[in-house]
């Protein structure tokens, strides 16, 4: 990976810890006879951290076990580098056919491998260029990531890229048990693992073995990375052996990411959940458990909601109170901003009343039948909000080239001047809003009246009752929710208290 923040989210791995990473049973079973492949290579570290610590122990690598060593990269000036610094510090070659320059997830990989090693890079979907995006939906599908292809239009919304590398190497190279020897090795090999001490050479379960940096979210965040949750805990023949946590070893300068070493077994078939081991050292790993919470029952048409998003055009539709454009006033609906969660928690229980609506300072400008929550129509636009349609007409050329699947459809459809996230629910009298980045309280409030939440840095459910909303947000704030959040350590984060993370806490009707 590179050194620093890349477009691919990729950061370089120091070759202490990719030694480490490969001493919990990659290593042992590389001198065994196994084939090794990092998919997403970056400059080879893993790959070199195999050899440099082979020769830590006096032995010798050979060209047969040189020639089991495989890695993929898009850069192939990294691998050029890579080759240089094996023959140049350690007098070896690593067979040229054996490092393609290509992209894993699109192309894959020749063959069948036992041990698989990586540090993929960490990148939410939504982050990606739209290109590929386009390219990489169909193999969510396929890897069981996601049923539903809708959730990617919408970012799925948070599952992460890495997912997708582990995921497609061990559906393209699981072995069961029975098949999982490797390939014959010299006997020297096999005697040299057998002489390595204890604490290195981790008896490994048979069949393929999975070493990898992974982000924590990966096993925490509900909703977008259910489905990955589901394949390590065995529906996709593999599963988690151990967890060890390293965000505060500062492994990787300026991460503020949760990353994990993490070690996984493939049995081949559906094994039954396993919590997984403590780590050899002593220390815990994560646990996969939160504390349950008796969902809230609450209507569909209520769920948890990210606000308005203006798909890039923020500047077009949001404004200082004092520097909005002349528009018709009804268009214009307060925001609500961050000052309205910095009271004290006591505080919060009280609503946020219309007649708080003059002090707010932020507006929004939404083109919208408050009715239908659909977007005015040209006709009425041009007629009944002249200000409004000549404000937008002067912004055409910037509202039609806004990017995105669902917001271009929206523009194919005539609607240049909409926006995502509205829809009758913006519209509803009551609203229960709280932070979903960032946070390291769940302090969610009640407002009345027009207020609307600002993209995905607000979550909100709608309601049209006051009983109704004074009911759920009663247990809202029990704090039992809150419990059930920093137990799954992601307080301060982006997703902290997203809609995904959320559902698990409601049970949705259709009435």
């Amino acid at each position: 990976m590179s050194a620093g923040a890349s477009p691919v989210g990729q950061f370089f791995t120091p070759p202490e810890w990719a030694r480490e990473l490969i001493s919990r049973g990659a290593f042992a079973r590389w001198l065994e006879g196994a084939r090794v492949l990092d998919p997403t290579g970056g400059d080879g570290a893993l790959l070199e951290a195999f050899v440099s610590k082979a020769l830590g122990y006096g032995i010798e690598p050979t060209a047969g076990m040189l020639a089991r060593l495989h890695m993929m990269e898009l850069d192939g000036s990294l691998v050029e580098r890579f080759h240089a610094r094996m023959r140049e510090r350690y007098g070896v070659e690593v067979p040229a056919e054996n490092t393609r320059i290509g992209d894993y997830l699109l192309e894959g990989f020749p063959g069948r491998f036992e041990v698989l090693v990586g540090n993929p890079p960490w990148m939410n979907f939504t982050e990606l260029p739209e290109r590929y995006k386009e390219r990489l939906k169909p193999l969510f599908e396929r890897y069981r990531l996601v049923i539903d292809r809708r959730r990617l239009l919408w970012g799925g919304a948070r599952i992460d890229l890495a997912a997708l590398v582990v995921a497609k190497a061990f559906a393209d190279n699981a072995l069961a048990p029975a098949e999982g020897g490797g390939e014959t090795a010299e006997k020297r090999e096999r005697g040299a693992a057998a002489a390595l001490p204890r604490e290195t050479a981790v008896a490994p379960r048979p069949g393929t073995l999975g070493a990898f940096f992974l982000p924590v979210s990966l096993f925490f965040n509900e909703g977008a990375h259910d489905g990955f949750r589901a394949l390590a805990a065995g529906s996709g023949g593999f599963e988690v052996e151990r967890i060890r946590e390293l965000t505060d070893a500062g492994v990787f300068a300026g991460v503020r990411t949760r990353y994990a070493m993490v070690d996984f077994s493939a049995s081949g078939r559906l094994p039954r959940r396993r919590r997984p081991r403590p780590d050899r050292a002593g220390t815990e790993p994560l646990s996969v458990e939160v504390p349950a919470v008796e969902p809230i029952p609450i209507d569909k048409g209520s769920r948890p909601r990210q606000g308005v998003n203006t798909c890039g055009a923020n500047d077009l539709f949001m404004f200082d109170v004092d520097d909005a454009p002349p528009v018709e006033p009804e268009l214009l609906y307060p925001l609500i901003g961050a000052e309205h969660f910095e009271a004290a928690p006591g505080e919060l229980t009280a609503p946020v009343t219309p007649r708080r609506e003059a002090s707010a300072r932020r507006v929004v400008l939404l083109p919208y039948d408050r009715r239908t929550g659909r977007p005015l129509d040209e006709p009425t636009l041009r007629y009944s909000c002249p200000k409004a349609w000549a404000y937008l007409c002067s912004n055409y050329e910037r509202l039609c080239g806004r990017r995105g699947t669902v917001i271009r459809g929206a523009i194919r459809r005539g609607h240049w001047w909409a926006l995502l996230g509205v829809g009758p629910y913006s519209f509803a009298r009551w609203k229960i809003v709280w932070r979903g980045t960032g946070g390291r309280r769940f302090l969610p409030r009640l407002f009345e009246g027009r207020w609307v939440p600002n993209q995905a840095l607000q979550i909100s459910m709608s309601f049209e009752s006051h009983a109704d909303a004074k009911r759920v947000l009663d247990r809202l704030i029990s704090g039992d929710v809150e419990r059930v959040l920093l137990a799954g350590g992601e307080a301060g984060t982006r997703g902290w208290a997203q809609p995904g993370r959320m559902r698990r806490f409601f049970r949705f009707s259709d009435a």
